[in-house]
């Protein structure tokens, strides 16, 4: 188990959260659709994080053509240093994006992005 973070988990998922809807231009959304975006987005990554152990530290998405990509940078607060806790986190980030596009996203990747097994990134798009 790796060292206790020393920021609010919390407070940090809500300023991710609303720095990607604010940085979002790849849509306009009318301030109620910011709100259930941020209510989903809030709901799903609080569940990934309490469950999972992975906390999100990063959003990101832009618009090619008519497909929409996606990509969310996860801390894990275990290391995940076997085959099957990396399996379990990849799943559970799958299951946290079929959640989020409501069945409609397409897997791209998820990529370990450190030495110490901590830090990953899911991928993955909508058309």
């Amino acid at each position: 188990m790796r060292s206790p973070v020393t920021y609010n988990q919390d407070e940090q998922l809500a300023q991710v959260v609303t720095k990607f809807i604010k940085n979002k231009s790849d849509f306009d959304l009318d301030r109620d659709e910011k709100k259930n975006l941020y209510n989903l987005l809030m709901t799903e990554l609080y569940q990934l994080s309490e469950l999972h152990n992975l906390q999100v530290i990063d959003i990101n998405c832009f618009s090619q053509y008519e497909t929409t990509y996606y990509t969310f940078i996860l801390e894990s607060m275990v290391t995940l240093d076997t085959t099957e806790k990396k399996n379990q986190a990849a799943d559970a980030a799958l299951k946290f994006m079929q959640k989020f596009t409501d069945n409609d996203g397409i897997f791209i990747s998820f990529t370990k992005m450190d030495s110490n097994n901590w830090i990953y990134q899911l991928n993955f798009r909508i058309s």
